[in-house]
C-alpha cells in the first residue's frame, strides 16, 4: 500500500464527500505497497531523440504484450452514449492493438475532485491517472512537483527512453518542451497538439438579423451598440447574450476590448489583475448602459447551465453572444429548427478602429490534461507497459485511432498520408458530428496527441474560417501562460481569492444590472487591495517568472 505524508493526506481529507464509482471492475484495483518516490530535478536537460535508448525499433512494435495484459487506470467521466470507457469503437482498437487492457476506474465528473481526493487520501490509486497538472479539475493539490514529492506521480525524466514517440513531439516543439515539464524540470505526460490551435471561440450574431438591418459586421465597441440597438429596434429584445457572471474568459468578447478582465494577466512580462484596472470600470459603465437599453438580456444572470440557455437560441431571443466557432454556427441552427437561421463569427471587438486587440482564446500547444504513470504501476510490475502504453497515444497509428477513430469504418489514411474522416463519420444519418465524435473517439479522455486539425473537415470551410477574424483581430499577447503555483503559494493564493472573486462578483452584477453604480469606484479597488489581491498578483509574478526562466 502506497503511503502518502500525513500533511498530504490531511489536504487530500478535505476533498473527501463522496466515493468513487467503478465503471469497470472486471479486474481488481492493485493497492500499491510503499517505495521510495522518484525526486524531481531541477536541472535536468530536455530529452532529445539523439540520446541512447534501449532498442527504440522495439518500443514501437506492436502488441506490446505477448499476452493480454491488464492496468488499472482512474479517470473522470461523463458520457451519454457510453457507460464505460472501454466501449468507445477507439479504446477498444487501441486495446486489440497493443495486447493491453485498462480496468478504469471512473468518478463523475461534476464530483471528479472529491473522489480523487478520497483515492489518493486512501493510499490505494491505479497504475495510470488521467487528471489536469493545473488549472482545471481533477488535479493533484499542490501540483505536479508536489505529487512527485509525495510518491504518487512518477517523474519521467529519467525514463523517456521507454517514450520514443513522445520525445519526438518534444523534439518537433521548443514549446512544447517548455509547457511539458514542471517549475523543477519534471517531465510528465501532456496532452500535446498538432501545433497551435486557432482560436475556436469568440464573439458571434446572427449574420441574418444584420443582413436584415443592412449593417455591416460590426468591428468596434461603438459598431456593437448601433448593431444592438437596430437589432431590438427590429423587434427583437435583449439581443445581446452574455455570461451569468458579467463577463466572458474564455473567448474574452467584449471585455476583451477593454484591456481589463478581472482575471490575472500577463502584459510585457508584468502581472495585472484586471479587476482593478480603469478599463474595467470602463467595460462595467458600458455594459450598465447597454443592459438599461434593454440591449442585454434582463435575466441572464439566472442563466447559469446551457440547458437554460438553450431555449434562447431557439426562439430569436438571442442575436449576439461568444461561443464556439464550431457548435455555435452549425448547432444554434440546428437546434432554432427555423429558416434562414445564421450564426457568423465577427471580429473581437475593440475601442478603435485600427486596434489591435490583446486577448482571445489562446489554445496552447500543451494542454492542461495530462496523463500519469504513478508509483503503483512500479510496485504492480507494470510501469515499462504503462509507459509504452502512454506513448502509444504519441504515435501516428495511436493518435490516428483517438482522434479519428477506427480505420475503415470512420476514417482512412489519405494520399496526404493523413487520416480523413468517411463519409459514414461526417454525413451520418443519425448523428451529428459532434455526436460521432464522442460515440467513436476518446482523444479528449486519453490524452496523447490531440490532432485538432481534423475539425477543419468536420464542418463547413465558412465555419472554419470564421476563428481567423478572431486571430486577426486580436494577438492574445496578455493571456497568462500556463503557470503553476507552488503548494505553499497555491494554499496562500486559496485563503485570499475566493473572496475576492466573490467581491468582484457580486459588484459587477450590481453594475451592470443598475443596483449600483461606479461612482464607489476608488472604494472597490481599496477593498480588493484589502482583500490582498496585490499579494494574489505577487504570487502569480513569481510564477510567470519561473515559467519564462524553464
Amino acid at each position: 500500500m502506497r503511503k502518502i505524508s500525513q500533511v498530504a493526506c490531511l489536504i487530500l481529507a478535505l476533498f473527501m464527500i463522496i466515493g468513487l464509482s467503478s465503471c469497470q471492475r472486471d479486474a481488481e484495483t492493485p493497492s500499491p505497497s510503499a517505495a521510495s518516490p522518484t525526486q524531481p530535478s531541477s536541472d535536468k536537460p530536455a530529452p532529445s531523440s539523439a540520446e541512447p535508448t534501449d532498442d527504440e525499433e522495439f518500443m514501437n512494435t506492436m502488441p506490446i504484450s505477448d499476452e493480454l495484459v491488464t492496468v488499472s487506470a482512474w479517470r473522470s467521466w461523463s458520457s451519454t452514449f457510453h457507460t464505460d470507457p472501454n466501449e468507445i469503437p477507439a479504446n477498444q482498437e487501441i486495446e486489440k492493438r497493443t495486447n493491453v487492457h485498462i480496468n478504469f476506474i471512473c468518478a463523475p465528473t461534476q464530483s471528479a475532485q472529491e473522489s480523487f481526493g478520497i483515492m489518493l487520501a486512501g493510499n490505494d490509486y491505479t497504475d495510470i491517472i488521467y487528471a489536469h497538472a493545473y488549472g482545471s479539475e481533477p488535479q493533484y493539490i499542490g501540483g505536479v512537483d508536489k505529487a512527485i514529492e509525495d510518491g504518487v506521480y512518477v517523474d519521467i525524466t529519467d525514463y523517456l527512453h521507454l517514450a520514443p514517440n513522445y520525445r519526438a513531439r518534444l523534439d518537433a516543439s521548443v514549446k512544447a518542451q517548455k509547457q511539458s515539464k514542471t517549475d523543477s524540470g519534471a517531465y510528465y505526460f501532456p496532452a500535446i497538439q498538432s501545433g497551435e490551435q486557432p482560436a475556436w471561440y469568440g464573439s458571434m450574431v446572427r449574420a441574418d438579423w444584420l443582413e436584415d438591418a443592412g449593417l455591416d459586421e460590426p468591428v468596434t465597441i461603438s459598431d456593437w451598440y448601433n448593431m444592438l440597438t437596430a437589432f431590438k429596434n427590429n423587434g427583437h429584445n435583449n439581443p445581446l447574450f452574455i455570461a451569468s457572471s458579467g463577463y466572458d474568459l474564455m473567448g474574452f468578447g467584449i471585455i476583451g476590448a477593454f484591456n481589463a478582465p478581472p482575471t490575472f494577466f500577463n502584459k510585457d512580462g508584468v502581472v495585472h489583475f484586471g479587476a482593478i484596472e480603469d478599463g474595467y470600470k470602463e467595460y462595467l459603465d458600458t455594459l450598465a448602459k447597454w443592459y438599461s437599453e434593454g440591449l442585454i438580456n434582463q435575466d441572464f444572470s439566472t442563466y447559469t447551465s446551457w440547458s437554460d440557455q438553450s431555449n434562447l437560441f431557439t426562439q430569436d431571443k438571442v442575436g449576439a453572444a461568444d461561443g464556439a466557432v464550431y457548435s455555435s454556427a452549425m448547432n444554434y441552427p440546428f437546434l432554432h429548427g427555423g429558416e434562414g437561421v445564421k450564426w457568423e463569427a465577427v471580429p473581437l471587438p475593440v475601442l478603435n478602429k485600427g486596434d489591435m486587440g490583446h486577448f482571445r482564446r489562446v489554445n496552447e500547444i500543451v494542454g492542461t490534461a495530462a496523463v500519469f504513470p504513478t508509483t503503483a504501476s512500479i510496485e504492480n510490475g507494470n510501469f515499462e507497459i504503462v509507459m509504452r502504453l502512454i506513448d502509444y497515444s504519441f504515435s501516428e497509428e495511436g493518435a490516428a485511432i483517438l482522434n479519428y477513430g477506427v480505420e475503415g469504418l470512420t476514417w482512412e489514411w489519405g494520399d496526404d498520408n493523413l487520416p480523413h474522416f468517411t463519409d459514414f463519420y461526417l454525413n451520418n444519418d443519425e448523428y451529428q458530428v459532434a455526436d460521432m465524435r464522442t460515440i467513436y473517439t476518446d482523444s479528449n479522455g486519453r490524452g496523447g496527441y490531440y490532432m485538432w486539425i481534423r475539425e477543419n473537415e468536420s464542418y463547413p470551410k465558412e465555419v472554419i474560417d470564421g476563428q481567423f477574424k478572431w486571430m486577426d483581430s486580436s494577438l492574445g499577447d496578455w493571456v497568462m501562460p500556463p503557470v503553476t503555483l507552488t503548494s505553499d503559494e497555491a494554499e496562500e493564493y486559496s485563503r485570499y481569492y475566493s473572496d475576492i472573486k466573490t467581491f468582484v462578483d457580486e459588484y459587477t452584477l450590481g453594475v451592470i444590472m443598475g443596483n449600483r453604480t461606479t461612482d464607489d469606484w476608488d472604494n472597490f479597488v481599496a477593498e480588493l487591495k484589502n482583500l490582498n489581491v496585490e499579494r494574489c498578483i505577487e504570487l502569480y509574478q513569481n510564477a510567470l517568472n519561473r515559467y519564462n526562466a524553464r
